[in-house]
């Protein structure tokens, strides 16, 4: 099974965007815009540090989480420093600082599918999904596209990590605060 990677935002755990650059690519036929953050992305924790979050399309991991990714040899990813700009102002549990990173997923398996293997409405040119006008129920991919990464992510939803069986028992078993998983069976995408 499959599983995308998602946040759980609570009153006690939550971030916000800081000022960040970046820069905007328009598709020349469907005229749809691709945002790029420039180096470091820049935010702000409130409430409880978390191990993960998912905001403005940005994946961001702690330290621990990373050391997790890395010490069991999971392959899909690379990483950029990222800085939480209220850092100063948070307590931490730990005494040392937590840091944080980026968490580029490099991992593909194709455009998005629904559970019939049809591919869901997208540009040609660029793959950009195209706005549904009714709820898909579950979403699948072809796996001859899937490179087999533990980490991935579909080519027209690059925002939304999916991990495989194997990576999730990982992240639970290293209990990292925050992270919610949801099979793609089951997920129901609309708009």
């Amino acid at each position: 099974m499959y599983y995308f990677l998602d946040n759980v935002y609570t009153r006690r755990c939550g971030i916000l965007a800081g000022d960040n650059i970046y820069k905007v690519k328009q598709c020349e036929k469907c005229k749809g815009n691709f945002v790029t953050y420039l180096d470091p992305v820049k935010f702000e924790i409130h409430g409880k540090p978390c191990d993960y979050y998912l905001f403005d399309n940005i994946n961001i991991i702690s330290e621990k989480f990373l050391k997790v990714l890395e010490q069991t040899e999971m392959t899909g990813y690379e990483i950029k420093d990222a800085e939480c700009i209220n850092s100063e102002s948070l307590i931490f549990e730990e005494e040392e600082h937590l840091k944080y990173y980026e968490l580029i997923v490099k991992g593909r398996c194709g455009l998005m599918q629904n559970m019939n293997a049809e591919f869901l409405p997208h540009c040609n040119a660029c793959g950009r999904r195209f706005p549904l006008t009714t709820i898909t129920h579950g979403l699948s991919f072809n796996q001859n596209d899937w490179d087999k990464s533990d980490i991935f992510t579909f080519d027209n939803m690059c925002s939304l990590p999916i991990v495989t069986e194997n990576l999730k028992k990982v992240l639970k078993k290293a209990k990292l605060v925050n992270l919610k998983f949801i099979e793609l069976s089951e997920y129901k995408l609309f708009g």
